[in-house]
């Protein structure tokens, strides 16, 4: 099975409660699946994502510069177009790149998606508010 992972940020290495859980459950899926993982950076993490493409068949990232001034503006946005902090915060040029039929190929690449937040992020591209 194919199986596309997206992840809120790399889970190597696994130095906290949710890193630690994705990481394992990354070694079991990878077990028996071919694993993709699009997951957010920052900085340099080079060195992590060799780490990972021991278990997935690839990695990719996207650049992500956070900070309180950042976030401020994203939190005065957020209450403009009345959209949840994280959905305009984390929202990315890359991903808005794409449009619907290009997105919908590329769900339609793997078997399943797994995520515990940037699904809605890719959700909204395809379906609009959510």
């Amino acid at each position: 099975m194919n199986v596309l992972l997206l992840t809120q940020v790399l889970p190597y290495p696994p130095d906290s409660g949710p890193k630690v859980k994705t990481w394992n459950v990354l070694k079991y899926v990878a077990q028996h699946h071919e694993v993709t993982l699009v997951s957010f950076v920052r900085g340099d993490q080079s060195d992590d994502v060799r780490q990972l493409e021991k278990y997935c068949r690839a990695v990719h990232t996207v650049p992500l510069q956070r900070g309180v001034w950042r976030d401020l503006g994203y939190m005065g946005l957020s209450l403009l177009k009345n959209e949840p902090f994280l959905m305009v915060r984390d929202d990315r040029a890359g991903l808005s790149a794409y449009d619907s039929e290009e997105l919908k190929w590329i769900f339609n690449s793997f078997d399943t998606c797994v995520s515990p937040l940037l699904i809605r992020i890719l959700i909204k591209e395809l379906c609009g508010q959510v």
